[in-house]
């Protein structure tokens, strides 16, 4: 009969009344972009009617406005290499007194100086040993210390295990009750300090060769 035919013919082009359903959820969607489609071709063709009149002349007047400004820019600042170049001769340089002591080799007696000039209680690094142990055991660990910092400044890189650091949370007040009540520190292994401590010590004397009269932060004697 006819209900058989057509439930006949439904399952032999969808397969199942679920497959009918998915056949014209597809359907439905593809008209969906079609309609999108023309919609934004709609929208493109107000566009252009809007393109084509006032509002666009005005945009094309502003472009070219600027477009001679930006040539103006480029004309100026255009050939920076000579700016640079210009701009070098005229920043103050290290004198060579300066560089001599900067790059002279390292003794003995400034590593011990770097090191006794350290705090002794300071948070310790990662090692867990703290200014105060060196200190007290330098007849001991004191050549071997003296030679990894003079083996960093002879070579220009620093073992990972010394170089490692814990970034550690401090509170603030005697009762932190959340995040921002912490402050977070950065502890370092002893000889890195040392090592830092000696570099500040190289470059302080020609900073105040290099720094602007006008800037006093780290510069002794201002």
């Amino acid at each position: 009969n006819s209900d058989y035919g057509i439930e006949s013919w439904s399952d032999n082009m969808f397969g199942s009344p679920h497959g009918f359903i998915i056949h014209w959820i597809v359907i439905s969607k593809n008209i969906k972009k079609v309609t999108e489609v023309i919609d934004v071709k709609n929208w493109r063709d107000k566009w252009n009617i809007q393109v084509k009149g006032c509002s666009m002349y005005k945009v094309v007047k502003n472009i070219k406005a600027l477009k001679f400004h930006m040539k103006a820019i480029s004309w100026s600042y255009g050939n920076l290499r000579e700016k640079v170049i210009e701009w070098k001769e005229k920043l103050q340089t290290v004198s060579n007194e300066d560089v001599e002591i900067m790059v002279r080799s390292m003794s003995d007696e400034e590593v011990k100086d770097a090191l006794f000039d350290i705090c002794d209680n300071k948070a310790p690094g990662p090692d867990g040993y703290t200014a105060k142990f060196h200190k007290k055991a330098w007849s001991i660990v004191g050549n071997d210390v003296c030679n990894a910092v003079k083996e960093f400044f002879r070579l220009g890189r620093m073992f990972s295990e010394i170089n490692a650091t814990l970034i550690t949370l401090v509170p603030k007040s005697s009762t932190p009750q959340k995040v921002s009540d912490y402050r977070p520190i950065s502890c370092c292994n002893v000889l890195y300090k040392i090592v830092s401590k000696i570099l500040t010590n190289k470059i302080k004397h020609a900073l105040c060769e290099l720094a602007n009269p006008s800037q006093s932060a780290f510069i002794p004697g201002r």
